[in-house]
């Protein structure tokens, strides 16, 4: 633990936007930071599907140095409603 957690970057209660180019923006931070020579894993759970889609979209388009990405994929159906 002490090796890794000065290695860790903790985003908690920080809030995000899908635009592009913005600070706010994970994956612009992650083309901003990430070089290729790092280890970049990116966990991307903020439990707003719309932004969370977004953010997909653009590492889809460009994942720069991203080297582990971790989602957990929100879906609203009927079958994991419980009704």
């Amino acid at each position: 633990r002490d090796k890794w957690e000065p290695r860790l970057t903790w985003y908690n209660g920080v809030p995000v936007t899908a635009e592009k180019g913005n600070m706010h923006n994970p994956v612009h931070r992650i083309h901003e930071l990430c070089r290729i020579e790092d280890f970049c894993a990116f966990k991307l759970d903020i439990d707003t599907p719309h932004l969370e889609y977004a953010f997909v979209r653009q590492l889809l388009e460009n994942h720069g140095h991203l080297k582990e990405f971790f989602f957990e994929h929100h879906v609203h159906t009927p079958l994991m409603s419980g009704s």
